[in-house]
């Protein structure tokens, strides 16, 4: 089982490096205002094997960590990726055990999307982008609107391939976590189907020669070690283990061509030793300001999210 790093890829950059990024290891978990968030399911895909290997019967202590409780009490990472796609193992020492989770997922369109020269303005920051300036059939096959109230509220979704789906939402606002971002865009997307069915909203959920569509170049490939998780220590069968690792990579490259998504996770542990306008208009689908990134096996739980709020991972200019 091959688990190293994917040379094709930089090194990665430690996340105390950045000022405006952050990771969660779990969807509930509590995100921060004004930071990038991003969330892969490897750290749990590492815990849930650490939890089969005692048979679930872990007991956590009043003062472990929120993050720590949460990544034991999630099932976010359950029906995500295949068996298959999924690679784990685990290695043993005389008092160390570590977990290592690892996929690498490519997703290339059917056929490129359009280079956009002048990019596109995020916030303050100029950054690449591609999309569709110029009406382009083989483009719409593969992607859909699926939900449009105007300009500043719209979900977008890229059909890679049969299995897999990228969707693209901007306009969420008051989300608490990025379970609440998931499960909001689920509810957009339902809206759409059934506002779709009336004619007068056709216009919306088709892509017209005057519509245009804008996205970011994001690429980035990131490590974290957990703080709030390593050193917590649980108890089975009345020894006492600690998480002397939790660690996670995450790598993500969005572009013309296609999606590439690559995460890895470590744990080690030792024992003690709304409305819409009815007139038809050109549609702007411009991605300028916060936004967020779901990528699942179709309608299945995801196994990439991330809410891009500023430009520190976007490809500038």
């Amino acid at each position: 089982m091959n688990m190293g790093h994917d040379p094709g890829w930089p090194n990665p950059t430690s996340i105390d490096k950045l000022k405006q990024t952050e990771f969660v290891p779990t969807l509930e978990n509590n995100i921060a205002d004004r930071k990038n968030v991003i969330y892969c399911p490897t750290l749990l895909y590492a815990w849930d094997i650490v939890k089969e290997s005692f048979k679930d019967s872990i007991t956590l202590k009043d003062s472990n960590s929120i993050d720590f409780k949460l990544l034991n009490q999630s099932t976010s990472s359950h029906n995500t990726l295949n068996n298959d796609e999924n690679l784990s193992e685990a290695s043993f020492s005389d008092t160390t055990i570590t977990v290592r989770s690892f996929f690498n997922k490519e997703l290339p369109f059917p056929s490129k999307f359009q280079k956009l020269d002048d990019g596109v303005l995020f916030g303050k920051t100029k950054v690449r982008a591609f999309g569709m300036k110029d009406f382009d059939r083989n483009i719409i096959d593969f992607t859909q609107i699926v939900f449009y109230k105007d300009d500043d509220h719209f979900v977008i979704k890229i059909l890679p391939d049969t299995l897999n789906e990228i969707i693209l939402v901007k306009g969420l606002k008051n989300i608490q976590s990025l379970a609440d971002g998931v499960k909001q865009t689920g509810l957009l997307i339902k809206n759409g189907g059934n506002e779709k069915l009336n004619q007068k909203n056709a216009w919306k959920y088709t892509f017209n020669a005057d519509d245009d569509l804008s996205i970011p170049v994001v690429k980035f490939d990131i490590e974290a070690h957990y703080k709030n998780i390593e050193g917590q220590e649980f108890l089975h069968a009345r020894k006492k283990y600690t998480i002397e690792v939790a660690y996670q990579k995450t790598a993500l490259t969005l572009d013309e061509n296609g999606g590439h998504v690559e995460s890895e996770a470590d744990i080690s542990y030792a024992s003690d030793s709304v409305a819409v306008p009815e007139k038809m208009h050109p549609k702007h689908l411009v991605f300028n300001e916060p936004f967020y990134i779901i990528i699942r096996h179709i309608n299945r739980n995801p196994y990439f999210v991330m809410r891009v709020e500023n430009a520190e991972l976007l490809k500038k200019m």
